[in-house]
């Protein structure tokens, strides 16, 4: 899911792309309402709209976290599908969207991805090309966000903490459905779901963003 990081003089933060936002504030004049705090950063989502921050912070590092959104839509159906995390089943449960792991129920979560309300599915292209124009950016690509975290904590300033996490990411979704599973209906399907964020990703992976 769609990675911002920000930082401006007292402040430091995160967005992530997926469309959620993620800040970690020090002094601030202004009251935004946050959630809680999690990582070993302190990071509390924001779910509001990205144009009250540039408005507010346009001096922010905006750093983008994005995503082939084909792979990340595959990673959503593993990670929703999954009996093992039930935190995620019971989101879709409770939207009535209940989805079972297997490529048989696959054209199902298409089909009800189009009225999912949560942000995991959100196209992000909107998102990212608000931050197009702002001078102080950093895009990364989610395949190398591991080879670029020394860079991202550089440019944050961030320190360095110990963690048990890991290095290199590890898909643990008990389901493991993979792009060569799909048809290639399906995969025309999703493509057309997110044509922009596809466009939008090929672009900034072509560096002619």
């Amino acid at each position: 899911n769609p990675k911002v990081l920000f930082k401006a003089g007292f402040l430091n933060k995160i967005i992530k792309l997926n469309s959620i936002i993620a800040l970690k504030l020090g002094k601030s004049k202004f009251n935004l309402t946050l959630g809680i705090k999690r990582g070993i950063y302190d990071f509390q989502p924001y779910f509001d709209d990205i144009d009250n921050l540039l408005e507010k912070y346009p001096n922010f590092l905006y750093v983008a976290n994005i995503r082939d959104p084909l792979k990340r839509f595959i990673s959503c159906f593993n990670m929703f599908s999954d009996e093992d995390q039930p935190f995620r089943t019971k989101q879709r449960a409770d939207v009535g969207k209940s989805v079972k792991s297997g490529i048989e129920n696959f054209d199902f979560f298409i089909e009800s991805s189009l009225e999912e309300p949560n942000h995991h599915f959100w196209p992000y292209s909107n998102l990212i090309n608000k931050i197009k124009d702002v001078n102080n950016k950093l895009i990364i690509n989610c395949d190398e966000i591991s080879k670029n975290w020394n860079l991202i904590k550089s440019r944050l300033n961030l320190p360095n903490i110990s963690s048990n996490a890991p290095t290199v990411y590890i898909n643990k979704s008990k389901s493991n459905i993979k792009k060569s599973d799909l048809s290639k209906v399906q995969i025309e399907k999703i493509e057309n779901i997110y044509k922009d964020d596809l466009k939008t990703y090929q672009s900034i992976i072509s560096k002619s963003w």
